[in-house]
């Protein structure tokens, strides 16, 4: 399965830091520099498999932490209808 940003949502890049604005609720979000790194992957599609390789190849952080933390933001930002599964 691969996830991409939702096409209703607008986002800048802040000091490192990524601000969404979901355009149906009004509301938003933000995300820490690893989030946003993450976030700019997704301006196209990427699988988990895609996004852990390129997370652990940025930083210092082992395959299964890396995995997890992926797997739980795009949760997240599935549930708040920023990213959505294609």
């Amino acid at each position: 399965m691969k996830y991409k940003h939702q096409s209703h949502v607008v986002f800048t890049e802040l000091n490192g830091e990524i601000a969404i604005l979901n355009s149906k609720t009004g509301i938003y979000f933000t995300l820490d520099d690893v989030g946003a790194f993450i976030w700019q992957l997704l301006n196209q599609p990427m699988d988990e498999m895609g996004l852990t390789k390129l997370v652990t190849d940025e930083y210092e952080i082992d395959e299964e932490t890396a995995k997890q933390d992926i797997q739980e933001l795009l949760q997240h930002l599935i549930k708040e209808e920023l990213v959505e599964e294609i």
